[in-house]
């Protein structure tokens, strides 16, 4: 007998950063997944850095095992070190784990949350400064299992996740009126030690033999200005006033053109590389500032260039690459 399969789902990772598919996300399947696909007849494939999910079926449409109302948890694994570089943080506390779930509309799949996987005893720091403070630890779905009670003075709580199943659960602050904080946890002693950068869970919705959905984690490139530190050694003062950067590529590249203003070492703020560290005493020093903030992308701009009165200095001035973690950039310029 011949099996068949058809899609299920797919869920694919776009960046901005990228003019085609991004595959700096590996996809991770904990056991306690594999088993559940076994039993609905499910395979996954990774093609172009996009999961799909493939149901075996006896007839299109109709699945051999039905897994409507199962949730399929995913890992997700970072393969390229420098993604922070260049991409927005996707949940406000970079300390805690991405979390991804299909909501109300399955097909869809909501703005991440932030979650910490933990495992056995569970140091709960609380958000609220108040004492005493009541930390109640409850279910997904809300359902209280043990409160406690910090006194005056106390700075963390304490939970025993040994007796747990594997999940969601909560930790909510009370100072007296009603929770005022909430803390997410999945818990998981695998998945804790597993190295994952974030988690997927994806509820099978009935619909999705007939009409597959196609899911997206949607990441975003970090915007920020471009800063270019110029240090003109043996350059009268005429000449080094005559320096200037320009977007000289905005045209044939078709986007907005990028202006600079020109900044002294006096303005230079507490972020900007400190005067005292580019250049000796005989150095004329200046930077140049991309008036807005432009958005990183892998190919960078063409034709941001260094002039003097006309004629350019630099053709292509240096675009941040993926494992520069700002977008500074240090110009030396000497004349004999």
């Amino acid at each position: 007998m011949t099996q068949h399969f058809a899609p299920l789902f797919t869920v694919a990772v776009n960046h901005s950063y990228y003019s085609g598919h991004c595959e700096d996300l590996e996809f991770f399947v904990p056991p306690e997944t594999s088993g559940v696909m076994r039993g609905g007849k499910v395979l996954t494939r990774v093609l172009g850095g996009r999961l799909h999910a493939l149901y075996g079926t006896d007839s299109p449409g109709l699945p051999i095992n039905n897994l409507a109302g199962r949730t399929l948890l995913f890992g997700l694994r970072l393969r390229n070190s420098t993604f922070s570089n260049f991409t927005d943080p996707v949940v406000n506390d970079t300390r805690q784990t991405p979390f991804y779930f299909n909501g109300n509309n399955p097909a869809v799949l909501e703005p991440p949350q932030g979650i910490i996987l933990a495992s056995g005893m569970h140091a709960h720091v609380p958000q609220t400064a108040t004492r005493p403070l009541t930390l109640r630890l409850s279910d997904h779905n809300g359902t209280l299992l043990v409160s406690q009670t910090l006194p005056t003075g106390a700075v963390e709580g304490s939970f025993d996740l040994r007796a747990l199943p594997e999940g969601r659960y909560q930790i909510g602050e009370d100072p007296g009126g009603g929770s005022v904080a909430l803390s997410r946890l999945y818990v998981s002693a695998k998945l804790r030690s597993a190295g994952l950068w974030g988690l997927i869970a994806i509820t099978v919705d009935a619909g999705f033999y007939a009409a597959p959905p196609a899911l997206t984690l949607d990441f975003t490139a970090r915007q920020e200005q471009l800063k270019y530190f110029v240090v003109a050694k043996n350059f009268t003062q005429l000449e080094f006033d005559q320096l200037n950067v320009t977007d000289n590529g905005f045209n044939e590249e078709g986007r907005p053109q990028l202006n600079f203003d020109k900044v002294p070492p006096n303005l230079f703020s507490a972020t900007d590389i400190s005067p005292a560290l580019l250049g000796d005493g005989d150095s004329r020093i200046v930077m140049f500032r991309s008036l807005a903030a432009v958005a990183r992308n892998e190919r960078g701009f063409r034709k941001i260039q260094l002039n003097r009165n006309g004629d350019v200095l630099v053709s292509h001035l240096p675009q941040p690459s993926a494992d520069k973690p700002q977008a500074h950039f240090i110009i030396h310029l000497s004349k004999p």
